[in-house]
């Protein structure tokens, strides 16, 4: 069996956390989940070529669609939205201001914890079907905005 050179750090992190370590909590979902979800949030913060969402953004289609979010169970929603909110918290390491993201900071993880965040999303995705073919870090991304300015 190969070693696993991240082991050492995920064992540190959970005695950290104190997180048992089950099958259930370390699962290649949930890891593709965080991963896909911070990469498409750090894609929207620093402008990749793709789809745009305002002239001075634009924004790639991303791996999931609305579609596919309302089909999964919660515990999976509630990890996606975890990650993208995470992958959006980490955009100024690729270069995005910093002020740009205090709006979100404000409204997200200074006000909210990630299920109310998920809530949201779920909420959004449920009185807006039509939009489901759309992607889905696009469509979080903008019921978060729209419920932080309310």
């Amino acid at each position: 069996m190969a070693k696993c050179e991240f082991c050492p750090l995920e064992s540190e992190l959970r005695q950290a956390q104190k997180i048992p370590k089950t099958s259930a909590n370390v699962g290649w979902r949930k890891r593709f989940l965080y991963g896909a979800a911070a990469v498409v949030m750090l894609m929207i913060f620093i402008g990749w070529p793709g789809i745009g969402i305002a002239q001075k953004h634009i924004i790639h289609n991303g791996y999931f669609k609305g579609n596919d979010y309302v089909n999964w169970e919660k515990r999976d929603r509630a990890i996606y939205v975890a990650g993208l909110v995470d992958g959006m918290l980490l955009s100024p390491f690729f270069g995005a201001q910093r002020s740009k993201l205090e709006w979100f900071e404000r409204c997200t993880i200074k006000r909210m914890d990630s299920n109310q965040v998920t809530a949201i999303v779920d909420k959004f995705l449920k009185e807006n079907p039509e939009r489901w073919h759309e992607s889905i870090h696009y469509l979080a991304y903008f019921a978060i905005k729209q419920a932080c300015q309310k």
